[in-house]
């Protein structure tokens, strides 16, 4: 299985940060304090990177993961395809003119989805009282539809924004009320 780590060593050039041979030393790469702080490093230089952590419930794992499997947005015609690529869509069941939608497809990139669904629980579960929009949202889609789909449809959501602001090249701004 290939890492998130080596695909982005190997997109970005940056063999000489030692990445390789810590994942020898430990077995684990991506999860030792100095990758992480190589990751930390490698998210704040890069400026697709950077301008994903804008989004709230996306971190540097998400950021620099994106970055490093998804060197062309514009090979997506829509966010709706990034997302299904993600598998963070619900199957569609399409017949007569009639749409039926599924359940989640769970296809595509494993490593990327969790990580997507871990920071938008952490966004979720951080609620509190906070009386921006998407606060407002989350709170209402967890009382109509509950926990976990509203943490899926938020890891969605932002997957969506994820393949927008690295089409337009802009930084995420959230909405007021």
């Amino acid at each position: 299985m290939v890492r998130v780590i080596d695909v982005f060593i190997d997109r970005l050039d940056i063999s000489g940060l030692g990445f390789k041979a810590e994942a020898a030393e430990t077995g684990r790469p991506g999860y030792h304090p100095r990758t992480m702080l190589k990751l930390s490093r490698l998210a704040r230089e890069n400026e697709t990177a950077k301008r994903l952590l804008t989004i709230p419930g996306v971190g540097e794992q998400v950021a620099t993961g994106v970055v490093a499997s998804v060197p062309d947005p514009g090979l997506f015609k829509n966010s709706r395809q990034f997302a299904a690529w993600l598998g963070l869509v619900p199957r569609q069941y399409t017949t007569g003119g009639k749409i039926r939608l599924g359940r989640i497809t769970k296809r595509g990139d494993k490593y990327l989805r969790m990580c997507l669904v871990h920071g938008a629980r952490a966004v979720v579960a951080n609620l509190g009282d906070k009386q921006d929009h998407v606060s407002c949202w989350l709170r209402d889609l967890i009382e109509r539809r509950g926990y976990l789909r509203t943490v899926v449809v938020l890891a969605a959501r932002n997957a969506r924004l994820i393949w927008t602001l690295m089409v337009k090249r802009e930084d995420y701004r959230a909405v007021k009320i």
